[in-house]
């Protein structure tokens, strides 16, 4: 992983409103040195990934999962509000099932 595309993209993301929710890796330890909030979970996966989130209309929230290597490409998903944990973490799985799906 390109530690200083990361931190490019999260500075971009962030300058629109973006917050940095969660980052995956193939291998999470060639993040050594990169410091995220503790609240942003780090998690291995099958490819370099980051989400993001934003509230962008009434009744549910923005997700993006954005590539964090290879050519830039990002899909969307929409969480509503009220969703508990395991309903988010449903949501998000089938968009990174995609983004996966993309990649082969």
């Amino acid at each position: 992983m390109d530690v200083d595309l990361i931190r490019d993209v999260i500075e971009q993301y962030s300058t629109h409103g973006w917050k940095l929710r969660r980052v995956l890796a193939v291998d999470p330890g060639e993040l050594n040195g990169m410091e995220f909030p503790e609240d942003v979970a780090v998690s291995n996966a099958g490819f370099n990934a980051l989400w993001f989130s934003r509230r962008s209309r009434p009744g549910s929230e923005t997700w993006e999962l954005r590539r964090a290597d290879g050519s830039p490409f990002a899909l969307l998903t929409t969480v509503p509000n009220g969703s508990d944990v395991s309903e988010t973490l449903a949501i998000l799985a089938e968009t990174e099932q995609k983004m996966l799906a993309r990649r082969n």
